[in-house]
């Protein structure tokens, strides 16, 4: 499993790891094994405006470890590597949401906004809240919202 993630084999070496701890669930490497695979799905991270599976495989893995084995070395390792997966899902989050509201879909950003408020209320607090309060006004004065633009155009052509 140690080669596969050397040779940047993820997939592979994630799937190894996870089979030597179905063979060998009582072994004192296990924290490590956790860890390990825990880091194939963190190496897989895609960029924000992707699927962001990997990274909550990733985050899934690092609080098993620190969970079952949260006196081990690893586990305090994991949490800055959770820490990057919570900013990540975060970013994920907040590039839905304001690709909504730019785009007009004034009902999706407002549940995308609310979401990350909720599960993330340090990311970007200000902004989320402004952007909150700018999507129900929009959703409640859509004409002002669509006067806004055809003037905007208007004036320019």
């Amino acid at each position: 499993a140690d080669t596969l993630y050397y040779n940047r084999k993820f997939d592979e070496a994630a799937a190894a790891y996870k089979e030597f701890e179905k063979l060998h669930p009582s072994n004192k490497a296990i924290p490590y094994v956790i860890y390990r695979e825990a880091l194939c799905y963190y190496r897989q991270r895609p960029t924000i405006d992707r699927d962001q599976t990997p990274t909550e495989k990733a985050m899934e893995e690092f609080r098993r470890l620190q969970k079952k084995y949260p006196k081990s070395e690893y586990a305090a390792r994991a949490e800055k590597f959770k820490q990057r997966c919570i900013e990540d899902m975060a970013a994920h989050e907040f590039y839905v949401a304001e690709f909504y509201y730019k785009t007009k879909h004034f009902p999706s950003a407002l549940d995308r906004f609310q979401a990350l408020s909720q599960e993330y209320p340090d990311y970007k607090s200000d902004e989320v809240k402004r952007y909150i309060k700018d999507t129900q006004f929009n959703i409640d004065h859509p004409e002002q919202v669509e006067g806004f633009f055809s003037k905007l155009f208007d004036a320019k052509w």
